[in-house]
C-alpha cells in the first residue's frame, strides 16, 4: 500500500493524482500510461460512461437509473462515480475458471462478450433516456476513469464514489456471462486454435520438410568422416 512507500515519493505521487487524476478500470500486466488491449490480465467491470454534464441534474440521472433497475431492465449496480460532469457506472465482476470469486481473467472471449455486455448497457440505457447521452466508446476495457477525490478541472467539483451495499455489505458482483443472458446476447464464438493430433503432425508433407531439413548436413558430415579416416 501507499503507506509504505518513501514519504517524498508518496506526496509526490498523490499530488499528481489531485487534479484531473486517472485509473484504469481492470487490471493490467506491467505499468503504463495507457495500455494496450494485450496489457490486461483481468477484467473487473462490466461500465458505462453517462455524459450528460450540465444539461442534467446528478441526482435525477441517478433516479433514471434506479428506475431502470425497479423495472429490472438493468440490473443492479455495484458503484457510481460523479466525474464532476456525468457519471461512470460499474458492475463489480467475478466468475475466474480457477477462482470463481475472482473476476475473470482477459482471454481473448472475455474481453469480446464483456464489449457486448457493455454495448447493451449504452443500447438499453439510449433507448429509455437518450438524455442520459451513454458514450459507446467507453465499452472497450482500455478505458480509464477518475480517482475519487480528485477534481475535475474543467467543472471544479470532486469526484465522488457511491457503492451500493447489498444486505450482505457488499455490493452486486457478476458474471459476464450473467450479464451476458440478462440482457439476451448471443453465444460469443470461441477462437481458441485447435489442438493438432498426432496424425496431423506426422503428416507425409511435413514428414519430407524434415528429410529436406538434415539432409545436406548430413552429407556434408559424411565427407567430413571419409576424409579424416581415409588420413
Amino acid at each position: 500500500g501507499l503507506e509504505h512507500w518513501l514519504p517524498e515519493i508518496r506526496e509526490h505521487f498523490l499530488d499528481q493524482l489531485k487534479n484531473d487524476g486517472y485509473a484504469g478500470i481492470h487490471t493490467a500486466y506491467r505499468p503504463k500510461t495507457w495500455p494496450g488491449t494485450e496489457d490486461f490480465r483481468r477484467i473487473n467491470t462490466a461500465q458505462l460512461d453517462l455524459d450528460f454534464g450540465e444539461s442534467l441534474d446528478y441526482f435525477d440521472a441517478i433516479s433514471r437509473l434506479a428506475d431502470l433497475t425497479a423495472k429490472e431492465l438493468l440490473p443492479p449496480f455495484s458503484l457510481i462515480v460523479n466525474t464532476g460532469n456525468g457519471a461512470h457506472v460499474f458492475w463489480l465482476l467475478k466468475g475466474d475458471e480457477e477462482d470463481p470469486e475472482l473476476p475473470p481473467r482477459s482471454f481473448s472471449r472475455n474481453r469480446r462478450r464483456a464489449i457486448q455486455v457493455n454495448g447493451a448497457l449504452v443500447q438499453l440505457v439510449k433507448d429509455h433516456y437518450p438524455e442520459l447521452e451513454p458514450d459507446p466508446g467507453f465499452a472497450h476495457i482500455t478505458t480509464h476513469t477518475r480517482v475519487e477525490g480528485s477534481v475535475n478541472t474543467r467543472t471544479g467539483l470532486d469526484v465522488a464514489y457511491t457503492v451500493n451495499y447489498t444486505p450482505l455489505d457488499q455490493p452486486p458482483r457478476y458474471t459476464l456471462w450473467g450479464l451476458a443472458d440478462w440482457f439476451g446476447l448471443p453465444t460469443v464464438r470461441d477462437t481458441y486454435r485447435r489442438t493438432r493430433t498426432t496424425s496431423e503432425k506426422t503428416t507425409p508433407k511435413r514428414r519430407s520438410g524434415w528429410v529436406a531439413r538434415f539432409e545436406n548436413p548430413l552429407q556434408d558430415f559424411q565427407i567430413v568422416r571419409a576424409y579424416m579416416e581415409a588420413n
